[in-house]
């Protein structure tokens, strides 16, 4: 069998880590679709993680899963002259705590995000859904006339489940 042939029919193209696209949820006081195109990067995406633990049985041991737990979504974003991106995610987190000190309940807060990679001719190939997140740290970067660099938020998103 021709090495070409069998490559062509068993491997599929590859997907590139750079044909994907962010839909944050609409919150109200922010620009949910500017703020989209505004994630330039995404480090860290959450996997389900499981506990294991083990239980003697004769000479050997069983291993069992126990809990699972998720890790969190850290994204990275630009910001513009215009401040939205910083309007937005204050606007996600101002849903969590009330102005006199409680807690809203987490329906209000927790959001779906989507994350939806393409293939090489720009359709949709995989939909990554992430269940219930919502915003737990904006980290601001260093002010400095050192650089004339963009700034650049590292935000952090906890959440419920993923569903791929």
């Amino acid at each position: 069998m021709d090495i070409t042939k069998f490559i062509g029919q068993y491997l599929p193209a590859p997907q590139f880590s750079f044909r994907w696209d962010v839909v944050l949820p609409t919150i109200s006081g922010g620009n949910s679709e500017l703020v989209s195109n505004r994630i330039i990067e995404i480090p860290t995406l959450p996997t389900t993680e499981f506990v294991s633990e083990s239980t003697p049985v004769g000479n050997t041991k069983w291993y069992y899963a126990l809990n699972n737990d998720l890790s969190t979504i850290t994204m990275r974003a630009i910001e513009g002259e215009d401040g939205e991106t910083r309007k937005y995610f204050n606007a996600w987190q101002k849903l969590i705590l009330h102005p006199e000190g409680y807690h809203y309940p987490p329906v209000n807060y927790k959001k779906n995000i989507v994350i939806q990679l393409y293939d090489s001719e720009g359709k949709p190939s995989i939909s990554l859904k992430y269940l219930g997140y919502f915003p737990t740290k904006i980290n601001h970067p260093a002010l400095t006339s050192e650089a004339s660099d963009v700034l650049i938020y590292d935000i952090d998103l906890s959440g419920d489940s993923i569903e791929w």
